[in-house]
């Protein structure tokens, strides 16, 4: 599955025998099925690249007050601790 969010591509895989792919093309985020270990940790995680910056990724499921199902996503530089 293939998601735009703002002008940026989204590949959505799963870890059960999805790969990551050699070179993350500019703009592009691949993003797994995390296993928890605990109920705050993200239900995705993954990684991209933004203008040539390597970023890291964690996608929270939540319900919006209209009852909206939805992932919340928080972007951080590679390097920086989640």
């Amino acid at each position: 599955m293939i998601i735009f969010i703002a002008g940026l591509e989204i590949i959505f895989l799963t870890k059960s025998g999805a790969k990551m792919p050699f070179e993350q093309k500019d703009d592009t985020f691949s993003i797994f099925d995390n296993e928890k270990t605990s109920e705050k940790q993200p239900d995705y995680t993954g990684q991209g690249k933004i203008g040539g910056r390597e970023v890291k990724l964690a996608g929270w499921k939540k319900v919006g007050q209209s009852g909206v199902e939805y992932i919340s996503f928080k972007v951080e530089d590679k390097n920086a601790p989640f």
